[in-house]
């Protein structure tokens, strides 16, 4: 992890995709615990190849997700499988389990969708409303006419849409549906958002848009509602 958000140089490989020596300095390293461990195992590198041995044969993937690791982004794995004769369903599972910090972040461009719904359904007598002019204690009530009853309606919905488009380029849109507004649906926050990985104790993000300002600490969840 030395090299870890340094300035790293990087290479290309015959296949453009990139390498720096952090790559082959793990490589390096765990070819030789398994060298000292297992002497008579062979093992396949990603970047320095193939050594031969006998019986077990080890498959190395220093850094999976170099292009994270570059950046200074934490979603990357070492990959360390071995191939055995009539276990290889075994290994390709600790292979497979292996990988999984290095892909749960996925490729970019990303997409993560929020759904907020606020259905309510109101139990009405023969009283109108005060909204309606009538002496009811509540929202809801219909006139005498129209007689006891029950109403189901939607107070809210709610969607926020996130695409991520890089580790550092996100935006953010909330679309709203508020039947007692004067716009029933329209739009709350449109914004793109630059938050670079901070390489020294300064960060800062940059917001370009339509939005609020964070002036909330416990009503951060889904449209402005508290978790």
């Amino acid at each position: 992890m030395r090299h870890f958000r340094t300035d790293l140089a990087v290479e290309q490989k015959s296949d453009a995709s990139p390498v720096t020596i952090a790559d082959r300095e793990t490589e390096e390293r765990i070819v030789a615990v398994l060298r000292e461990t297992f002497p008579d195992h062979g093992i396949l590198g990603q970047e320095h190849g193939a050594r031969e041995g006998t019986g077990a044969r080890w498959i190395v993937d220093p850094i999976d997700g170099t292009k994270s690791f570059i950046r200074g982004i934490p979603y990357f794995a070492c990959l360390v499988g071995r191939r055995m004769v009539f276990r290889s369903l075994l290994i390709a599972w600790v292979a497979i389990l292996c990988a999984v910090p290095a892909c749960a972040a996925g490729p970019y461009p990303d997409l993560e969708l929020d759904l907020l719904l606020d259905a309510r359904v109101g139990f009405e007598d023969d009283t109108r409303s005060w909204l309606a002019g009538g002496l009811g204690k509540t929202r809801y009530g219909q006139s005498p006419e129209q007689g006891r009853g029950e109403e189901v309606a939607v107070g809210e919905a709610s969607l926020v849409i996130r695409p991520r488009l890089s580790g550092e380029v996100s935006a953010a849109v909330h679309l709203k549906y508020d039947p007692e507004q004067q716009n029933a649906v329209d739009i709350v926050e449109a914004f793109l958002r630059y938050r670079p990985v901070p390489k020294s104790p300064l960060c800062f993000k940059v917001l370009a848009g339509a939005f609020f300002p964070p002036v909330s600490l416990e009503n951060d969840g889904v449209a402005w509602t508290s978790p």
